[in-house]
């Protein structure tokens, strides 16, 4: 819950952000943050994936497919470490690829076969 909203004053500046509580609790987390760097290469990588099932969904804006990609399990996103958002994300692909599969199969299905007339 933000305490205060950063807003112009008669100078036309913002006030200080950390006057909100989203901010506060940033610098909090810096404060407390693990030392060891996180692997750079794990940026695109999971960006790549998210990508590729987003093509599956274009319609969909972003917020609705990290709520797809995440669902109903996930209560705490902000502290859900990145390997475990990948796997997440991977089995999520899985998931779309196999459904593809399914409608593909299904449609082919459903498809008058064309009979040969020689």
């Amino acid at each position: 819950m933000m305490k205060k909203k950063a807003t112009a004053n008669t100078n036309g500046t913002q006030e200080h952000l950390l006057k909100t509580e989203p901010a506060r609790s940033f610098i909090i987390g810096c404060l407390f943050f693990d030392p060891k760097p996180r692997d750079p290469l794990r940026i695109p990588r999971i960006l790549n994936r998210v990508k590729e099932i987003w093509r599956q969904y274009p319609d969909f804006r972003f917020g609705q497919l990290f709520e797809v990609l995440t669902g109903p399990g996930i209560k705490d996103p902000w502290s859900m470490e990145d390997d475990a958002f990948e796997q997440l994300i991977e089995t999520r692909y899985r998931e779309v690829l196999a459904e593809q599969q399914v409608k593909r199969d299904m449609n082919a299905k459903s498809r008058p076969r064309r009979r040969n007339t020689n």
